[in-house]
């Protein structure tokens, strides 16, 4: 029953300035049968280059800013479901 829920889940991650922490959350969350979007600056190249190995979705922000970056997250969720996860673990 959870692992059908999961398939129709998307995790929206934003962030920015990530490098290093990132990894470690996707690390702990590659397992999960959900999709994950990654919602970046294209200028945050450090943190673009740090999510080359995993399976996700990058979008990049239109404009600068939390609140956008939650946007563009939602904007591009094709599940049914939806969860904002921190980039920084926490």
């Amino acid at each position: 029953m959870i692992w059908n829920i999961m398939k129709n889940l998307t995790l929206i991650i934003p962030a920015k300035d990530e490098g290093d922490s990132l990894p470690k959350v996707l690390e702990e969350i590659k397992d999960l049968n959900c999709k994950t979007i990654v919602v970046l600056e294209r200028s945050d190249i450090e943190t673009i280059n740090a999510t080359k190995n995993y399976d996700l979705e990058i979008v990049y922000q239109s404009s600068k800013g939390y609140g956008d970056a939650l946007i563009e997250g939602i904007n591009n969720v094709k599940t049914d479901y939806l969860c904002i996860f921190n980039a920084d673990g926490s």
